[in-house]
């Protein structure tokens, strides 16, 4: 019993997260965080975003346990595997042109808390775009 209830529980986790990821594609914009600190998401104002867009996109690509699920001409979804529990965060990036911004997300799908690790994530990405 105890493993049927947490595998409806991991179902419910894993559908909630990839129509998140869905809802974005349909969205002009990613999905606001919700109030707890385990995601951040900025609007980061560019002169060209479609080159952001693609040296993101290959920053994505060299990040260790990480993994593209997810990936047309202006939005990306990866996940990002933590080191030793193999927690997944989900790291999305979105250019939108019409307002000159490429917006970055990254969230833990589980908990309330994560030590910061999304906000470094973030971080990282944008001083490798300087």
């Amino acid at each position: 019993m105890i493993k049927l209830l947490r595998f409806f529980i991991f179902s419910l986790i894993l559908i909630s997260s990839l129509a998140s990821a869905e809802s974005s594609l349909i969205n002009e914009y990613l999905d606001d965080c919700p109030s707890t600190n385990n995601c951040l998401r900025i609007d980061w104002e560019v002169k060209d975003t479609a080159v952001s867009f693609k040296k993101a996109l290959e920053i994505i690509k060299n990040m260790p346990r990480t993994e593209i699920i997810d990936k047309s001409n202006s939005y990306v979804h990866a996940e990002v595997k933590s080191k030793f529990i193999n927690y997944v965060d989900d790291l999305e990036v979105k250019q939108i042109p019409s307002n000159g911004i490429l917006q970055i997300r990254s969230a833990s799908r589980l908990g309330e808390v994560d030590f910061g690790v999304n906000r470094k994530r973030v971080v990282n990405i944008l001083n490798q775009l300087n």
